[in-house]
């Protein structure tokens, strides 16, 4: 392969880690107790028993079930820096990751909006800054590709 066709990606790589440090931070105060992303399902799995029992489809059973898709975001994490330390890292990769980061972010937002005495943590403030950087990152490599290219077609 050329060698233009593989990266580096120690960018993404540290991108990468902050996204899988996040997943441990809290990423929202419930009633003013930090919940990290991984307990959010546990949070949500007692009222999703009582509740489906008598109503199925409801907010919290709907909530409940989606919460899974947040450990989406440790396995992209992770994914990018074996792949970054393997040599096997593609710029898409790292977009994926950013974007799966992204919208459990989103997700999270818009459901912590319906419920009182709930906000957002640093957890997820991170994850979406980690995330926003890696979905931009292979912008910015294409834009530097740009402006290398056209450096060197005027030093010619």
């Amino acid at each position: 392969m050329p060698k233009a066709a593989h990266h580096r990606g120690w960018r993404e790589a540290a991108l990468a880690a902050l996204l899988l440090l996040s997943f441990f931070m809290p990423w929202l105060y419930s009633m003013g107790h930090p919940v990290a992303a991984h307990q959010i399902r546990e949070r949500l799995a007692g009222p999703h028993r009582l509740i489906s029992t008598f109503i199925s489809g409801s907010r919290v059973s709907r909530d409940y079930r989606l919460s899974i898709f947040l450990y989406a975001v440790p396995f992209c994490a992770g994914l990018v820096l074996a792949l970054v330390a393997a040599g096997k890292y593609r710029p898409w990769m790292g977009a994926l990751a950013g974007g799966v980061a992204l919208i459990a972010v989103y997700f999270l937002r818009g459901e912590v909006a319906g419920f009182p005495f709930h906000r957002l943590a640093a957890g997820a403030y991170l994850a979406m800054a980690a995330g926003i950087g890696l979905a931009v990152s292979p912008l910015l490599r294409l834009g530097s590709r740009f402006q290398t290219s056209r450096g060197n077609r005027a030093g010619k």
